[in-house]
């Protein structure tokens, strides 16, 4: 009975994470922002023939994070009706009677009161802008060629059933639907000789990927991504890399491949910090 009553909150959180919406936090309590910088090294690319195509990652169980339009009220943090009350009341009292600020003198840490739950909004995209320090440095780098940067906010999620979020080009849902409706490319591929010509709908460097933030004991990053390049005979290459590793907050960590590289950086977010 316990195993369905967590099976029915996994799913329900699922449901829920597709769109923007609010959980409760206590004032220490965080949330996370997730960046992710996506490059591609600038590799003259073989015959298709003469290497493995990647296994192309489904993203049917990820989220779609999106922006907030600017006309729409959805406050990054909601204070619960009781404080406002509480608050206000303290700015009304006699100012004669009131503490006056900075006086700690008479000042007493209440024993029994009880931390207070924020509502935090999360799961929606912050940025998608390909700019800052890092994209300005791959850019500068005649090896590199910057591709993507994403920005969202989100809680963790659980270790052994992490929720993934999509992190894709612009084109990339078509190329998706298009590689994998060919039954081939969810097969063993090893010894496989794959040589497709490049559809209209994948764009050369075009990235299709999902990203996921999980605590169990530790805090981990989990990452699935497909990269598509197109060789000088209009072939498709298909690259892949699946990745899992403990994450530091607000580092960088960096997730190599031969064909292209994946940076991420994860910033705790306190309650408080957001009022």
């Amino acid at each position: 009975m316990k195993k369905l009553a967590l099976y029915c909150l996994l799913q329900l959180m699922v449901a829920t994470a597709f769109g923007q919406n609010y959980i409760k936090r206590t004032a220490e309590e965080p949330v996370y922002d997730v960046e992710v910088i996506v490059f591609g090294h600038l590799l003259a690319q073989p015959p298709a023939e003469t290497i493995q195509q990647a296994l192309v990652f489904e993203q049917e169980a990820a989220a779609t994070v999106d922006i907030i339009p600017a006309d729409d009220n959805w406050p990054l943090i909601k204070t619960p009706p009781e404080k406002l009350a509480d608050e206000q009341s303290q700015t009304t009292a006699d100012p004669n009677t009131a503490q006056k600020p900075g006086d700690n003198s008479d000042w007493e840490i209440p024993l029994n009161e009880e931390p207070i739950d924020y509502e935090v909004l999360v799961w929606y995209l912050k940025s998608q802008q390909l700019s800052g320090p890092v994209v300005n440095l791959l850019d500068n780098n005649p090896k590199y060629k910057p591709l993507l940067r994403q920005i969202w906010r989100q809680p963790t999620t659980p270790f052994k059933n992490p929720l993934y979020v999509k992190v894709n080009s612009q084109s990339t849902a078509s190329a998706v639907d298009t590689f994998t409706q060919d039954d081939s490319i969810n097969m063993d591929m090893t010894d496989f000789s794959f040589s497709p010509v490049a559809p209209p709908d994948i764009d050369d460097f075009q990235v299709s990927g999902q990203v996921a933030l999980s605590e169990g004991r530790f805090t981990h990053l989990h990452i699935k991504f497909n990269y598509y390049r197109i060789n000088e005979n209009n072939e498709v290459l298909i690259y892949g890399s699946k990745q899992q590793r403990q994450v530091e907050l607000n580092q960088w960590q960096y997730f190599d491949h031969q064909q292209f590289g994946i940076l991420i950086k994860v910033t705790a977010i306190k309650a408080e910090e957001l009022l």
